[in-house]
Parts: C-alpha cells; sequence; structure tokens
C-alpha cells in the first residue's frame, strides 16, 4: 500500500494499542482524518490520539461505526481476526482493510528506515535510539511500543529523514520492514504458538536481516546465544552486520568497558573497534545488566552514523526508562512501589535480579504478578515456575489470574494451578488471589504488610499496573 494523503480518512480497529496509536498520531500529523474504536478508551493511548484530533469511541455491538460515510481506509492490528464482527462489517461494504504493519512499512519506505527487533529490550532500544537522534538534531520520525518520558508520547512527530520504529516479530509481520539499519537486540523462547520450530524462527530473522539495504547494516548483539545460534546456521550471510556487546566479545565492533553501577544507573565507557577509540564519561539512567546492553545497541548505530559523541553523552544523561520498566511510581509508608512490563521468564528473571540488587537482604520484596496470554504460560510453565521459584527467603510473590490479550482459555492453565507448582520450592510465600478480589486485597497488603525499605514489584504485560493508583 501506498502511505496515506492529506485529507484521507483513516479508521483504527483497536486504536488504544500502544503501536496503533502511536501510528494513529503520525497520520494526524499528516492531516488525515483519524478514528478510531476500542475496547477500553479510558486507556492513556487514547488520551494522546483524541488531544490530537482523533475521535475514538467504544467498540460495543451497538457502535461498530458511527459515520455514515465509509473511511478511505481500516487499520487493524493481529489481535483484531479477520473474521471479527468490526472487520466483517468493513469488508462487507468493500472498505480497504490493511494491517498496522503494513501501514508503517508503507511510512518507513519514504524514510531511512531504522528497525529495532528482539524477544526482550527493542523497546528501550528503540526509544533510546530515537531519543539520541532528537539530542543529536536530526529530528526523527520515532514510532515507539511504550511511552517515552523525553516524548511525553508514544511518537516522536520529526521531520528529519530517519524513521526509527520498534519492529514487531511476535507475529512475524517484521518480515515486511525495509530498513536502511536493522537491530536484533536478542532472540529467545517466545510467541511459541507462531514460532513452533527453530526453522520458522530462523527463516523470520532472515527475512528481517534480508530486508536492510545493502548500503546500510545490521546491528547484532554478540553475547545472545540465540543470535549466535541464528549466525552459525548463517541466517545473516548475504546482510552487513556489525556486532555489539557488553562482555568483551572478541567479534565485537562495539563494546561497553569500566561499566560500573551507580545509584542511579551505569557509568561506563564505549569503545570503536574499527576507529580503536575509546568514549569515556558516559552515564545513563537504566538499571540492570540488560538495560546496558540496550544501550550498547543504541550507541552503535549511533556511532556508526558518526554522531557526536558530545551530543550522545547529553542525551545519555537526559533519557529515562520508557514507561513502565522498572518505573518507580510512587512511595508508600516508605517502600518503593515499581511498574514493570516484563512478562516473560528472561526478563522477569533480569528484573528480579535488578531488585534484589537494590533492596537490602533484611527488607522484603513484594512482588505481584500477573502471567500475560495462555499460550505463553502453557509453553513455558517450566520456565515461569524454575525463574519464579529461584529466588531469595526476602522475596514474597502473589500471582493473580492469567491477562487473556484475547486468547481463549487453556484448560489446566491457571495462575492457581502455576502456584501449586511454584509453592513445591517457596512454601507459603507464594499464594494465588483470585482476580475478582485482587484490587482491594492489594490494598490492604500494601497498607497493611509492607514497610519501610520494601520494594512491591507489579509485575505483568497486562493490566495489573491499574491498581497503582488507587494504593
Amino acid at each position: 500500500m501506498d502511505s496515506m494523503t492529506s485529507g484521507q480518512h483513516v479508521h483504527f480497529l483497536g486504536i488504544g494499542g500502544i503501536g496503533m496509536s502511536a501510528l494513529a498520531l503520525v497520520l494526524l500529523k499528516q492531516g488525515c482524518k483519524v478514528t478510531g474504536s476500542d475496547l477500553d478508551v479510558h486507556k492513556n493511548t487514547c488520551a494522546l490520539v483524541t488531544a490530537a484530533g482523533g475521535e475514538i469511541w467504544l467498540d460495543s455491538e451497538d457502535t461498530i461505526y458511527t459515520h455514515k460515510k465509509m473511511p478511505d481506509l481500516v487499520v487493524y492490528s493481529t489481535d483484531i481476526g479477520l473474521t471479527s464482527r468490526a472487520m466483517c462489517f468493513f469488508q462487507d461494504r468493500n472498505v480497504f482493510c490493511v494491517h498496522r504493519s503494513d501501514l508503517l512499512a508503507a511510512l518507513m519506505r519514504e524514510k531511512k528506515g531504522i528497525a529495532v527487533t528482539g524477544s526482550h529490550g527493542k523497546t528501550t532500544t528503540s526509544a533510546l535510539l530515537a531519543h539520541l537522534l532528537v539530542a543529536a538534531g536530526l529530528d526523527p520520525l520515532a514510532i515507539i511500543g511504550g511511552i517515552v518520558p523525553s516524548f511525553k508520547s508514544n511518537v516522536w512527530l520529526g521531520e528529519g529523514d530517519y524513521l526509527v520504529a520498534e519492529a514487531d516479530e511476535s507475529d512475524r509481520s517484521f518480515e515486511k520492514l525495509h530498513s536502511l539499519y536493522g537491530v536484533i537486540t536478542n532472540v529467545d523462547r517466545e510467541h511459541l504458538n507462531v514460532y513452533t520450530s527453530d526453522e520458522i524462527v530462523a527463516e523470520a530473522f532472515g527475512f528481517f536481516a534480508g530486508n536492510v539495504d545493502v548500503a546500510g547494516m545490521l546491528f547484532l548483539n554478540a553475547d545472545d546465544a540465540g543470535i549466535q545460534r541464528l549466525e552459525t546456521q548463517g541466517v545473516f550471510y548475504g546482510t552487513p552486520v556489525k556486532f555489539f556487546s557488553t562482555k568483551n566479545s572478541p567479534k565485537a565492533h562495539y563494546l561497553a568497558c569500566d561499566a560500573r553501577k551507580n545509584s542511579s544507573g551505569w557509568d561506563f565507557a564505549f569503545f570503536d573497534v574499527n576507529k580503536n577509540k575509546k568514549y569515556e564519561n558516559l552515564s545513563v539512567s537504566l538499571y540492570g545488566e540488560h538495560m546496558l546492553s540496550d544501550v550498547i545497541a543504541a550507541l552503535s548505530v549511533c556511532a556508526h552514523m558518526d554522531i557526536d559523541i558530545d551530543r550522545l553523552r547529553e542525551g545519555l544523561a537526559s533519557f529515562t526508562s520508557v514507561d513502565r520498566r522498572f518505573t518507580l511510581r510512587k512511595k508508600i509508608n516508605g517502600a518503593s512501589i515499581i511498574d514493570d512490563y516484563g512478562h516473560h521468564p528472561t526478563e522477569i528473571a533480569a528484573t528480579l535480579k535488578t531488585a534484589i540488587a537494590q533492596v537490602a537482604p533484611d527488607k522484603k520484596i513484594h512482588v505481584l504478578f500477573q502471567p500475560h496470554r495462555y499460550t505463553r504460560t502453557q509453553l513455558l510453565w517450566d520456565d515461569f515456575v524454575r525463574v519464579l521459584s529461584d529466588v531469595p527467603e526476602n522475596v514474597f510473590l502473589v500471582l493473580t489470574d492469567i491477562f487473556a490479550a484475547f486468547e481463549a482459555e487453556i484448560p489446566g492453565v491457571s495462575s492457581k494451578l502455576l502456584v501449586q507448582d511454584i509453592a513445591q520450592n517457596m512454601g507459603d510465600r507464594c499464594v494465588y488471589v483470585p482476580e475478582s478480589e485482587f484490587k482491594l486485597w492489594a490494598k490492604k497488603y500494601v497498607h497493611g504488610q509492607v514497610q519501610e525499605g520494601d520494594m512491591v514489584l507489579f509485575l505483568g504485560a497486562g493490566k495489573i499496573h491499574a491498581i497503582i493508583e488507587e494504593l
């Protein structure tokens, strides 16, 4: 498809989604008329769209579409099935419908695209990369899968030559994106309902790599076992590549060195192997070793683009984490209330490691976790049990019901049963609270059990974080 022109009417099904709302904001900036529907019109993303001039209504039996004239285009996401009530409504009226990735691909064709993908860390990496390009005066268009504090949005509506986009591998839609620069942060066992074999993983990431321009560059994490495995399979053959590392990999073109944790994140140096040049006195306010890897990924692209190091140093210093990435929401009774999006065992392990490092051994870490999707919980069951069980004695775990994310329930897959397996190692430090009781329970628990110096970690990609504002 071609990109839309000013005055055309585009309707989004599920406009409150983080990626859908970002695309809607881009089209509003371009002068399009934007409408949309969503099952939850109270999301922050919906507020961003309406503030920019979009019109949104609740998706219900009576409000599939409220205008007499049909839109020029309907955009849908993977969660909106092709046979859904809304899709059938527009298809029956011969309205042109496209997946959100087709619209993103059309936008990227008009710019010098920088596509960031990977099982974990792509939101932080793409957000930081966009922030650094803004700091360097390049004014990119940026479409991010999270709210970036410095943007106060999930987009930066720049007029420059570059488009930074988070490329979604979950549904293989990233295969449609043709970029000048590509980044793969890591490749893990994720979305196993889509990636049912190693061959499919290799095929999908091979497509993404093959769509990087021969005059461009693909940046790969030299420390990641999944990427190493794909490299040995020849997946990246024919694509120009450079490697980055935080662990002194001998194949890396860009390295983190002299890294030291500070009270708010990292102090470190960045070494460009090709130029044999070390850039010192860099700092960033991001917690965790996994975040440092994301930082080096973003810096590697910037170094390849020959962006001035002083601009990058200033950009790093002014960057704060994407919303819901180990975000301090408030303090209650002297305890830190943290909100984190982690929902995969690898992400949870990294987040718990970060939390444990920040809390004194004689204080408690209260982890309130909502698993995300029945398929993920089922296919990674043993990994969830292992990661959530392998914690110190000062960690207490509470699970509530699985956030379905449009999936049907799977018999034998539930948080209650997951707790039973975890409790074999954790005992009564792991409990289950039904979702219907969770909000009231959490309020009483936080105000009654949590003490000064403790940490309460709200964990999950669903709606568990919404409770924090009501505590």
